[in-house]
């Protein structure tokens, strides 16, 4: 995270990833383009709503970024400046075909807003990471969105697994790196997310220890990241394996069902 220059709102556009878990492009090219032009207006017709809505937006933005440059923080001033956008526009209709202001902006704002569309798409996708190899058809298809979907998270099928099974009734210890988006269920995160159980997990030292823990949480299935890390993995693997069985597998992250005696809490009795 870097501090406010004179550069900045070129390089949230060009070179997002410096202030945000995403691609290049995530703060969008209008304020880069239209930016620039309203700007340009503002400075030849000077109105004052327009003034005031960019001065409140510009004094958000450098009062945010004095300390850090984060795109999702200066969300709240992207309305304000798309107001002073509105200088683009000639005041009344009559003066697009009057002034010289108004009929350069006539001829100007279409190519304008092309660019930025065009910006915009080439651009596409730019939110986040996970978003690498984009497929329009996700937008217009459901069935391209769950075509894209397992392709770059695959272990999102393990979630529609466990819904089709238990549904709601479903409390899933999360360990590693994976996901439990969709999920009907409960999950139950080996990490700061949950801060009970990570403490728990801290403090095992057997796997008696990590059965127990299983069984107080009333666990129905494990999601492991066999190549993530956190605390306990090593006793929580081997009771996975002592008490579960391998229901599938994506990649990396393996769906364990546990034994009943995990899922209702109770203790054998022999």
């Amino acid at each position: 995270m870097s501090t406010f220059s004179l550069d900045m709102f070129l390089n949230i556009a060009f070179d997002s990833p410096k202030y945000l878990e995403s691609w290049k492009g995530a703060s969008g090219f209008q304020f880069v383009v239209l930016g620039l032009a309203g700007l340009a207006a503002i400075m030849l017709r000077p109105r004052p709503l327009t003034i005031l809505a960019l001065a409140a937006g510009m004094f958000l933005i450098i009062a945010i970024s004095v300390n850090t440059v984060y795109i999702r923080y200066l969300y709240p001033a992207f309305p304000l400046l798309l107001l002073a956008f509105a200088a683009l526009s000639p005041r009344v209709e009559e003066e697009a075909d009057r002034s010289l202001f108004g009929r350069s902006i006539t001829v100007i704002l279409p190519g304008l807003l092309a660019g930025t569309v065009v910006l915009n798409l080439m651009f596409l996708p730019s939110a986040g990471w996970i978003l690498r190899n984009f497929d329009l058809d996700a937008i217009f298809t459901p069935d391209g969105r769950q075509k894209v979907i397992l392709r770059d998270v695959p272990d999102r099928a393990l979630i529609d697994i466990i819904n089709a099974q238990v549904g709601t009734r479903a409390r899933i210890g999360v360990m590693g790196h994976t996901i439990t988006a969709g999920l009907h269920g409960t999950p139950l995160f080996g990490n700061w997310y949950n801060f009970r159980l990570n403490q728990q997990l801290f403090a095992l030292s057997s796997t008696d220890m990590a059965v127990n823990l299983m069984r107080d949480f009333r666990m129905t299935h494990l999601l492991l990241a066999l190549d993530g890390t956190y605390s306990g993995k090593a006793h929580i693997e081997a009771a996975a394996w002592l008490h579960g069985r391998e229901v599938a597998r994506r990649g990396r992250v393996v769906l364990i069902e546990l034994d009943d005696e995990i899922q209702f809490g109770e203790k054998p009795l022999f």
